[in-house]
């Protein structure tokens, strides 16, 4: 079993879910080999949770809205309730993903992408939680 694979059975009853799990299968997939495509994919699946949870949350985001944006929005800060590590690890993941999309950045290499991956892990098991506790 692979870290993400707690997301298929998410997406056996939402199947947006099943996005959200190719994100996060390719960034564990190429974390060794290709570091840069891996930091890549934990920065989209970021910002897909991030986009959910707001659009659960009943926000109306811009179309082209970032995840910079995203991240300000105040139902981010009441999601993340003073959790610094929580705030943390995303945003690592958003930094070195943001280092990877963009070209003559800071090069990520193989040890950048394993703390962005096991930020993002982090990150992805406690929304997983806090939101089936908001959901109960």
């Amino acid at each position: 079993m692979k870290n993400f694979d707690f997301i298929l059975r998410l997406a056996e009853v939402i199947p947006s879910f099943s996005q959200l799990h190719a994100y996060c299968d390719k960034a564990e997939i190429f974390q060794k080999t290709f570091p840069e495509e891996s930091a890549s994919n934990a920065r989209k699946a970021l910002e897909w949770l991030v986009r959910n949870h707001l659009h659960m949350a009943n926000v109306t985001l811009e179309p082209r809205e970032t995840l910079n944006e995203m991240l300000k929005h105040p139902e981010i800060d009441a999601f993340i309730d003073e959790d610094w590590e929580f705030e943390r690890d995303m945003r690592t993941v958003k930094k070195i993903g943001n280092y990877a999309s963009h070209t003559g950045a800071q090069e990520v290499k193989k040890n950048d992408a394993f703390i962005c991956l096991r930020a993002f892990r982090i990150a992805t098991m406690l929304h997983s939680v806090r939101f089936r506790t908001l959901s109960s």
